[in-house]
């Protein structure tokens, strides 16, 4: 079964800081056709959100708020707290957990 990883910064959307400190992603062009041409795929988020306690929260609020209805399986953001040099370790634990809290959801 295949799933496409996204990451989400300057691929999928443009992070925006608000002033109180809030995240609001704006969709990059073409990113809401592309995820519609793979309606029928399982989706996954790889990115960095930061390294505050509340990061990924704040970044699947605002995935879901960019992106309505996408990205709504749960584990669509597993793992997304990554850094620039991923390990194979890291990347292998959060394919397991995304593949694992998908087991036949489509």
């Amino acid at each position: 079964m295949t799933t496409l990883f996204f990451d989400i910064g300057a691929t999928l959307a443009d992070p925006l800081f608000e002033a109180d400190g809030s995240l609001r992603l704006r969709p990059r062009p073409r990113a809401v056709r592309v995820l519609d041409a793979f309606s029928g795929e399982r989706t996954g988020i790889i990115s960095d959100p930061g390294t505050e306690q509340d990061a990924v929260a704040r970044a699947a609020a605002a995935l879901h708020e960019a992106f309505p209805g996408r990205f709504t399986l749960r584990g669509s953001l597993a793992g997304t707290r990554l850094s620039k040099n991923i390990s194979a370790k890291i990347l292998l634990e959060m394919l397991w957990s995304l593949l694992t809290s998908r087991h036949g959801q489509r």
